[in-house]
């Protein structure tokens, strides 16, 4: 039968010291007339910033791309920063061979600033393309800040360098605005992969006005101790964190 094919191919052998490797999947087309294909075309709303409180209809283009009617269901799930899920909502439709159908679920709110992920799918039996069957789109939550009710993105943005460090030092240097609304300072933190904190040093910043700026930048970090690795820099600031990955070289 026509459509996209998963094929996968892992080895068993004991005493393997590197199993991550053992398996291998791919994906292959089998020619001819795709009867059955539904399809995620685009997601329409929420899409770039929103405003904390403004209420968002989230809405997503889907298509049937098969010769026959297609009827199937439709889910449209928002995730937060930490990959949890704080929407999840599922409509059916039928769309005409050849058409693409814009649905719109329940309005939500946003009360947490940062970025989210919007996640919209499909699921039809017998559905012979898999491979459309799923959309990702990221968006974030700010606040109208400027006098002339532009939005402000409140999340820091920031270059850590270099990375791979090969001197024992990192340079942090913010190039945005931070989603700190309140006096007080920011906090870094360097994680190794079993979670254990392995730096902590709070961030000085020149305050002032609803979204300050970090006054001194950029911050140099010594991590001369620090065994080479691949860790985790999180910068908190206010009841937010955000995260990048930094690799040691020594």
């Amino acid at each position: 039968m026509p459509g996209i094919r998963t094929c996968r191919a892992w080895a068993v052998v004991p005493g393997n010291l590197h199993p991550e490797n053992n398996t291998k999947t791919d994906t292959f087309k089998v020619k001819g007339t795709v009867l059955k294909d539904a399809a995620v075309r685009a997601v329409l709303a929420p899409t770039g910033v929103i405003d904390t409180g403004q209420s968002v209809t989230p809405e997503a283009r889907y298509a049937n791309k098969g010769i026959a009617v297609a009827s199937f269901w439709t889910y449209f799930s928002i995730l937060d920063s930490g990959g949890v899920a704080v929407y999840a909502e599922s409509l059916p439709a039928t769309v005409p061979p050849g058409d693409s159908t814009d649905m719109e679920y329940p309005e939500v709110e946003f009360a947490a600033f940062g970025t989210y992920t919007a996640a919209c799918s499909v699921a039809m039996d017998g559905d012979q393309n898999v491979t459309n069957d799923t959309k990702l789109d990221t968006f974030d939550v700010g606040s109208v800040g400027a006098a002339d009710g532009s939005f402000i993105v409140l999340r820091p943005s920031f270059i850590v360098a270099p990375n791979p460090a090969t001197s024992g030092f990192l340079v942090l240097s913010f190039t945005g605005p931070l989603d700190h609304v309140t006096t007080g300072p920011l906090s870094l933190s360097i994680f190794d992969p079993s979670g254990r904190q392995v730096l902590e040093s709070p961030i000085a910043i020149g305050l002032g006005g609803p979204c300050p700026t970090v006054r001194q930048s950029p911050i140099a970090l010594d991590l001369r101790t620090v065994p080479a690795g691949v860790y985790m820099l999180r910068v908190a600031a206010g009841t937010n964190t955000y995260s990048q990955k930094v690799v040691l070289q020594h």
